[in-house]
């Protein structure tokens, strides 16, 4: 029988398990911004928003506990994380304030999200140095650029903000990218 712990996978949290834009677009959307369904870019949304806003979302008196507290998972993402699981060990990397740690390890709890390990980066903290990775998966092309330098297969989560980007590891779900290190664990 193959040791699981043996198989690294890192997985993103806000764009990949969670639906960071979605709760953001209601957080705003609640302050009167008229905002597109979905960001079509990365900055999309601290460009719409005023600094004033932007800045009051990332605050502990403001919208830090709406945004990473009222974040749902997307569909499949327990299932999926289930999955990958039985196959590796799976370490949760995300880029969040420090003070938003006991908010994650909370959110990641209530929502029964199965993982090993979680790493949760502060500003300036590059997701490659928590590798190497034998798989990962990211919403944000600058991230993928990064962790391909520790992981040979880093999947790319299709997004509006990322529609234009050339990557070949492309996958539409946590599911689908599950199955991919499924399929591929002989590459291990």
């Amino acid at each position: 029988m193959r040791d699981r712990t043996k198989v690294k996978i890192g997985v993103d949290l806000d764009g990949v398990l969670g639906d960071w834009d979605g709760i953001v677009h209601t957080i705003f959307e609640a302050l009167g911004y008229e905002l597109k369904p979905e960001s079509p870019t990365w900055d999309y949304l601290q460009n719409t928003v005023s600094a004033k806003d932007w800045n009051w979302l990332w605050s502990t008196k403001g919208g830090l506990k709406v945004m990473f507290g009222l974040e749902k998972p997307f569909a499949g993402a327990r299932a999926a994380m289930r999955h990958l699981r039985d196959l590796g060990h799976v370490h949760i990397v995300t880029s969040r304030p420090d003070k938003a740690a006991d908010l994650t390890k909370r959110w990641l709890e209530e929502h029964d999200i199965p993982h090993d390990s979680l790493a949760i980066l502060g500003p300036g903290k590059v997701k490659s140095a928590e590798g190497p990775w034998d798989f990962f998966i990211d919403d944000r092309d600058k991230n993928v650029l990064d962790i391909q330098k520790v992981c040979p297969r880093t999947y790319l989560m299709k997004r509006a903000w990322n529609a234009d980007f050339p990557w070949l590891l492309k996958v539409k779900s946590l599911q689908e990218f599950a199955d991919e290190v499924e399929d591929r664990l002989d590459e291990v």
